[in-house]
């Protein structure tokens, strides 16, 4: 895997006359001491406090390094996902031990990657949606005792496959999804008349309205809604 740059912007970068577009981006986690060892085209060995940074790269990787980075995007969709900040609505039950999370985590693994072929080229907006409500409804009728108010919400859901999908967009491995995911930075950015919390949401018909006004806003911005959203994106 060659590196090429260190970069600022997710969306496209301009190297002497080459234009490097989003599916030479990959967005790469350095969890640790914070401190996120970034290499640059001169090989000189930069370390800058940082969990995320945007840097553009050969996407021809080797089989190993597939595998570790289907692994990392798998660990950063289920960490975006799973841990909502809103006591009120979330996740698990009440006290549910970490074996029987694990085993929901790993059911939903195998849920997003079951999905691979279908997004391989793009996808309907409805199918997209009907894969949201289905992943929630598989995960409630299997889990349904061990999850908060025994039901996995259309907005989990919806947070999972789309951020998944936008890993996998970003690196190259599919085309650009319908849709982007939806959490409280993009949300506030809507400027909707009234406040959505997408940890609570359980609506397809209020998942649709997200999308609408989403698809408005990125058509001001002349984007899609997956570019407009990386335009916007903000991590907290």
């Amino acid at each position: 895997m060659r590196l090429l740059a260190v970069i600022p912007n997710p969306l496209f970068v301009s190297i002497g006359t080459r234009r490097l577009d989003a599916a030479q981006v990959i967005l790469v986690a350095f969890v640790g001491a914070g401190l996120a060892p970034l290499v640059a085209t001169a090989g000189v060995a930069l370390y800058l406090p940082a969990l995320f940074w945007s840097i553009c790269v050969a996407t021809d990787f080797s089989e190993n390094g597939r595998a570790f980075l289907e692994g990392e995007v798998m660990l950063l969709t289920l960490n975006g996902a799973l841990s909502t900040r809103d006591r009120n609505f979330k996740v698990y039950c009440d006290g549910l031990d970490t074996n029987h999370k694990k085993k929901i985590r790993e059911r939903i693994c195998e849920k997003l990657k079951s999905l691979h072929d279908i997004y391989e080229a793009p996808c309907s907006e409805k199918a997209h949606v009907d894969n949201i409500w289905k992943l929630a409804d598989d995960l409630t009728h299997a889990f349904g005792e061990e999850l908060h108010d025994s039901r996995f919400r259309i907005g989990v859901s919806q947070k999972l496959l789309n951020l998944y999908l936008k890993y996998r967009w970003v690196l190259g491995w599919i085309s650009e999804p319908c849709h982007c995911p939806f959490d409280s930075v993009i949300i506030e950015k809507l400027h909707l008349a009234k406040r959505v919390n997408w940890t609570a949401l359980d609506s397809v018909d209020d998942y649709w309205a997200l999308v609408d006004a989403a698809r408005k806003a990125s058509a001001d911005a002349r984007l899609s809604i997956a570019e407009w959203e990386l335009a916007n994106f903000e991590r907290r």
